[in-house]
């Protein structure tokens, strides 16, 4: 049988037996094209769409509470002013993110699993939501959860969330109609994409890291060319979830978001070696930046992107930029070192450089507060 990664951009059609060699072939016109690959391939990465999932992220987007790019702004609707309630800033996160490991199939399932978080936060019921959140990295932790019992009215909040949801729904299944089978077809080409690419296998030697792991990826409507996308992963590392933009080029750059969702937990399993030096930089950090958790979110988003880099630079043997960290020099300490040296060794002596390097320190510093400030 044959294997060919496929572009059809208009009324051209290109074939190749690489990503480096279709993403060549048609990398100043990748807007016009949509890609395949024709073949067999090792499934290690699923490519669904979930209705709920893309229900909540058009209506939090639609609110401002996350945002997005190239998303016709017609397309959203707000049907509720929900300006007053701040904290869904940092609470949608949370939310999305369970549900998208909880994975309820209609919007009937969802609003149970909503309002059993009301419970779990309300009434502190110690139900499936805890067990659940206990198991993910980041997600409703105990210092997030102590804050929001402590400092807002939850049963205000989420009683009026809920219902803002349900009316939202009302509208969103009607537009749903025209978008689901574009979004089908689109999942079907990047799951194809991805798991052909090898993207799997060589984020795993680059780490070393082989252990059993159920990877899904789910296409979001309203993320067309990226934005706020999320994902959810086992504190095991055993399950990962991660969001994909929909255009037509996320037929093939699909590979590149993967690898940076994929990236966090792959370089979980990285920096949990190097616990006490990480820990001494995180504590110099928040001395600076007074906004806990930035200062672990710092350390680990630039070793992810170093890590996004190297692994797309196997793939497309070149970088391709998607991050506004990617030229920093922190950033850039460990991808140059990573082509030539073990992941694993080019982190420990990049975490040495920012101790012993105010220079490099002091660029951490602004990454922090850049955040801190939105900027």
């Amino acid at each position: 049988m044959c294997f060919m990664f496929v572009a059809v951009c208009g009324d051209r059609e290109f074939v190749a037996d690489s990503v480096r060699e279709i993403y060549s072939l048609t990398k100043g016109m990748m807007d016009k094209c949509v890609y395949s690959f024709e073949g067999d391939y090792i499934k290690q990465i699923v490519v669904e769409v979930r209705y709920v999932d893309n229900l909540l992220a058009h209506f939090f987007v639609s609110h401002g509470f996350n945002y997005t790019f190239g998303f016709p702004e017609d397309k959203l609707f707000r049907l509720d002013d929900l300006s007053g309630f701040g904290i869904l800033k940092d609470l949608w996160w949370h939310l999305s993110s369970l549900v998208m490991y909880l994975e309820p199939k209609t919007f009937k399932d969802l609003k149970r699993v909503l309002w059993d978080i009301y419970d779990f936060l309300v009434l502190d019921s110690n139900n499936y939501i805890d067990d659940a959140r206990r198991m993910l990295y980041g997600v409703f932790e105990n210092g997030f959860v102590n804050k929001l019992r402590s400092n807002y009215d939850l049963d205000a909040l989420l009683t009026r969330l809920i219902d803002s949801i349900t009316r939202h729904n009302e509208k969103y299944r009607e537009y749903w109609r025209g978008v689901e089978n574009r979004l089908r077809e689109i999942a079907m080409r990047q799951e194809g994409i991805i798991n052909a690419s090898g993207l799997i296998d060589i984020m795993r030697d680059v780490v070393g890291f082989n252990k059993e792991m159920e990877i899904k990826g789910i296409p979001f409507d309203v993320f067309r060319k990226g934005g706020g996308l999320y994902g959810v992963m086992r504190r095991d590392l055993s399950r990962v979830s991660i969001g994909l933009s929909s255009s037509r080029e996320s037929t093939l750059m699909c590979i590149v978001e993967a690898s940076y969702g994929l990236g966090h937990p792959f370089t979980h399993f990285v920096l949990n070696e190097f616990g006490e030096e990480i820990s001494l930089i995180v504590k110099a950090l928040e001395k600076h930046v007074n906004n806990y958790p930035i200062g672990i979110y710092v350390v680990s988003e630039v070793v992810t992107i170093a890590y996004q880099i190297t692994v797309t630079k196997r793939i497309f043997r070149e970088p391709i930029p998607t991050h506004g960290w990617h030229y920093s020099k922190n950033v850039a300490y460990i991808s140059r070192r990573a082509e030539f040296d073990e992941f694993k060794n080019v982190v420990k002596a990049w975490l040495e450089r920012v101790r012993k390097d105010y220079e490099y320190f002091y660029e951490l510093i602004s990454l922090a507060k850049s955040l801190v400030s939105g900027h």
